[in-house]
């Protein structure tokens, strides 16, 4: 079937590997004559090329494997160790951002630095720095996973360096006077209570959305959160939270209960199993929060910054560390103070002031 010149192009081969070689041996063969077969092998030849190479690819690795079957086994790793919302929002950026761009690549191991490089003059016209740091990650970290895995020489990603900016040049949030102004300009209860929460509570917009009657309680004015709202590939569903420490019980100031309170009493008969804000989603918030900022004329934010909005609040006011990142559902101390540590150094004149009157 095979020429014995065909088999030593191959060197010596082991019992284990004889069959993976005949295979592509196959695959060579059917390239060969695709494209006078129309329902055995394949229509093309090009398309039996590809497969050659996916062959090669799987069994090879990096020496011979284009970009494109590299992320195929990336995104299907994810998929094993992830949770599902996040893989559709890697995927929805690597299809984006990343490979338009790589996708050309033939071999991997042909992409260089000035390759890598040349891709960030193009990220830097269309995104703000935060977003172009966050791609450049995400390239940075299929390359990671090519060398650990599939025999990639190095990273070209590292070599390149980094670009963008780990935080915002401005902040992202609204100030209490800020939000105050706002929200007068938002008329649904449904949204006003919705929104007088996330500002109040600190809560992330998926664990807002799966709330149930049986997660608040209005004598106490605490919120329990045990789920989120996550986006999957066939719509949304009810999972757990975004990390062990997100599970959590809130309690919100009074204010924030009168809202939420008002707006419970509207609904018909509620369960204890029904969904509070049942409805409404993130699109539609993020719509009532742009016409609220035009109307309040404040700058305007994203609905994940009111996240933000409420731990500024509270470490403007001198709350403790731990607590806000308690409270914010963070794994640890760390978390908090990488995203909200420059905050503290504003208290600065207000810790020297302390230290006078000691």
């Amino acid at each position: 079937m095979f020429t014995q010149k065909e088999l030593n192009y191959y060197g010596s081969i082991s019992r284990q590997d004889h069959r993976q070689i005949l295979l592509f041996l196959l695959l060579q063969r059917l390239a060969g004559r695709a494209t006078a077969q129309k329902k055995c092998g394949f229509k093309f030849a090009r398309d039996a090329k590809a497969a050659e190479r996916d062959f090669l690819n799987q069994q090879y690795g990096a020496s011979c494997m284009s970009f494109k079957a590299l992320y195929e086994l990336y995104i299907a790793d994810c998929r094993a160790r992830l949770k599902e919302s996040t893989v559709i929002s890697k995927d929805s950026l690597f299809q984006h951002s990343i490979l338009p761009f790589f996708q050309r690549f033939d071999n991997i191991g042909s992409i260089t630095p000035a390759h890598v490089r040349q891709w960030q003059n193009e990220l830097l016209t269309k995104y703000k720095p935060t977003s172009c740091r966050r791609i450049h990650s995400q390239l940075s970290a299929i390359f990671n996973f090519a060398v650990k895995y599939y025999g990639l020489a190095r990273n070209v990603a590292c070599i390149a360096g980094g670009i963008g900016a780990r935080k915002a040049n401005s902040a992202s949030y609204w100030t209490l006077e800020e939000f105050d102004k706002a929200i007068e300009q938002v008329q649904a209860l449904q949204d006003k209570a919705a929104l007088t929460v996330l500002f109040y509570s600190g809560l992330r917009v998926g664990e807002l959305l799966a709330l149930t009657m049986a997660d608040y309680d209005g004598s106490a004015n605490t919120i329990t959160v045990t789920k989120t709202l996550s986006r999957t590939a066939t719509g949304y569903i009810i999972a757990p939270p975004k990390t062990p420490k997100s599970r959590r019980t809130v309690t919100i100031p009074c204010k924030a209960s009168a809202v939420l309170n008002a707006y419970i009493a509207t609904l018909y008969e509620p369960q204890k199993q029904d969904t509070i804000f049942i409805g409404l989603n993130g699109n539609h918030l993020a719509y009532v929060m742009k016409l609220a900022a035009v109307g309040a004329d404040v700058k305007r934010i994203r609905v994940h910054d009111l996240r933000h909005s409420h731990a500024s609040l509270l470490i403007n006011n001198g709350a403790n560390i731990k607590a806000v990142s308690e409270r914010l559902g963070h794994d640890d101390i760390k978390t908090t103070l990488n995203t909200y540590g420059h905050l503290y150094q504003n208290q600065d004149n207000a810790l020297a002031a302390m230290l006078d009157k000691i």
